[in-house]
């Protein structure tokens, strides 16, 4: 006997019949999704681990605390990034930029320090919130700066709150998520790199400023292709918030009229914005003069690149750590 063959469904037929949920199918999509986005996926998983940390109590047994500080920074930033490189490979090491700066691109970094401080100080007045800067250097709205100006004192204050921020967000930020984004654009790079480095500090009032000194720092890392240099900056800003950082909020307020210190400020900005766009457009000169390619573009539409800085910001991981985020701010 004779079986009827069933009936063949033509494309149209396919696309209407509902499917059944693949679990195996699913799991596979999310590998892959984890696997091109692992960038991100170290920032989330140091979110995560500055969220449980909140519950740590550092205060009143100081050198603990430094070494709390320190181990955290460790284990959240420089040994998740060390085993995302092992697992790339020698090409993602040279994406990094690691190899010293070229002599004339040192030079946009003592630019570069009073650009971030004078335009941090700037966005705080423009969004009225410069009270955030009144009161002690914090780290990731946990971590109390605390310094009685004796000398181990100020050593273990710089190496914590200054240095190992420095190298490791920058590792992090700067180095691991530019890299992996540099291929949807830099608009993509550098504006994601840059609010992800913000929402890392979890405090709220002074979002606006890490922003800000997000995108400092990493246009002073695609002028001068070094990571060294936006470490630098880094470092010489941190230093400001352990040592200028309340000293300038009080001259603000005792400064009389705060009109006079808002346009000595814009004036700081000004002249340090004009100087470092002539020394970076004097870097790229040279650049063009000795034929160095520029690898980290994307020879994208601008459209397109808007599309996928889009789908990045609103990517699952981006989300997730946009989630943290609130969750930390509400609890606080």
């Amino acid at each position: 006997m004779n079986r009827t063959p069933p009936p063949q469904l033509n494309n149209a037929e396919r696309r209407e019949r509902p499917s059944s949920f693949d679990p195996w199918r699913f799991l596979q999509k999310v590998l892959l999704y984890l696997r091109t986005h692992r960038g991100i996926l170290l920032v989330f998983l140091a979110y995560l681990l500055l969220l449980l940390t909140r519950t740590v109590d550092t205060t009143g047994v100081r050198e603990d605390g430094y070494l709390v500080l320190s181990v955290l920074q460790i284990l959240a930033f420089l040994i998740p990034t060390l085993l995302y490189l092992k697992i790339e490979g020698w090409p993602c090491i040279s994406r990094l930029r690691l190899s010293p700066p070229q002599l004339p691109a040192l030079a946009l970094v003592p630019i570069a320090i009073p650009l971030i401080v004078s335009g941090g100080l700037l966005v705080g007045i423009v969004f009225g919130r410069m009270s955030a800067f009144a009161g002690s250097f914090t780290l990731y709205d946990t971590f109390v700066s605390q310094n009685n100006r004796n000398t181990a004192e100020v050593f273990h204050l710089i190496l914590t709150y200054a240095v190992l921020p420095a190298l490791c967000e920058e590792l992090i930020f700067r180095g691991v998520v530019c890299q992996e984004y540099e291929k949807h654009g830099l608009p993509s790079a550098i504006i994601l790199s840059s609010l992800l480095f913000a929402m890392l500090h979890f405090n709220f009032p002074k979002l606006p400023t890490f922003f800000y000194a997000g995108l400092i720092l990493a246009m002073v890392l695609y002028a001068t292709r070094s990571l060294f240099c936006s470490m630098l900056v880094h470092f010489a800003y941190n230093l400001f918030g352990l040592f200028g950082q309340e000293y300038m909020y009080n001259l603000y307020k005792e400064a009389g009229d705060e009109d006079i210190f808002t346009y000595l400020i814009i004036l700081i900005f000004l002249i340090s914005a004009s100087a470092f766009s002539l020394v970076a457009a004097g870097i790229y000169r040279k650049y063009a003069r000795q034929q160095l390619s520029n690898e980290y573009r994307a020879r994208l539409p601008f459209g397109k690149t808007m599309v996928l800085l889009g789908r990045d910001l609103l990517s699952p991981l981006s989300l997730l750590c946009l989630l943290v985020y609130i969750l930390v701010i509400t609890l606080q």
